[in-house]
Formats: structure tokens, C-alpha cells, sequence
């Protein structure tokens, strides 16, 4: 049996306040995925923490149209749609 595994592609950025700009630690980025063309259900592939300065990072994800959803305490949070690449590849700021 041979295995081979495919680099998958990475996304980082950073999550601030709205109003003040101000990096948001401890803020929860997570990566969702589709289960098939019928289901709306929505799961999760995989989640970072904001460090200090806001930033996060998630990698190793499978190609193709995701949502990344946003949440920190006390602000309302935020879901976006992002494409990642055939290959290996970041996307982010």
C-alpha cells in the first residue's frame, strides 16, 4: 500500500475591534466545511485562538469554498466565505 499525502493550504490574518482597531485576543477563528451539496449543516475542520496581537493561523485545509466564522466576547461575530487553492498556497492579509 502506498500513501500519499497532499500539503494542504493555510489562512491567517488578524481579528480586530471594530471601532478601536485594537487586536482582539482570545478571539475564536474556526474554518467550516460542507457535508454535501444537501445538508446545511456545517462542521468544523478546524479552529485557532487569537494571540495577543490578534493573529491566527489554520493550516493543512482541503481546497476549495469554505466560511470562516469569527467570535470574542462581548462583540458580535463575523462569518465569511473564503476559497483556498488547488495547492498549497496562504491566504490572508
Amino acid at each position: 500500500m502506498r500513501i500519499v499525502l497532499q500539503r494542504g493550504s493555510a489562512v491567517h490574518g488578524v481579528v480586530r475591534d471594530a471601532d478601536s482597531g485594537e487586536p482582539l485576543e482570545w478571539a475564536k477563528v474556526s474554518l467550516e466545511g460542507q457535508l454535501s451539496s444537501g445538508s446545511s449543516a456545517r462542521p468544523v475542520l478546524m479552529s485557532d485562538v487569537c494571540d495577543s496581537d490578534g493573529r491566527f493561523e489554520l493550516w493543512g485545509l482541503p481546497p476549495g469554498r469554505h466560511s470562516l466564522f469569527a467570535a470574542a466576547a462581548d462583540h458580535n461575530s463575523q462569518l465569511v466565505q473564503i476559497d483556498l487553492p488547488e495547492s498549497s498556497g496562504r491566504v490572508g492579509p
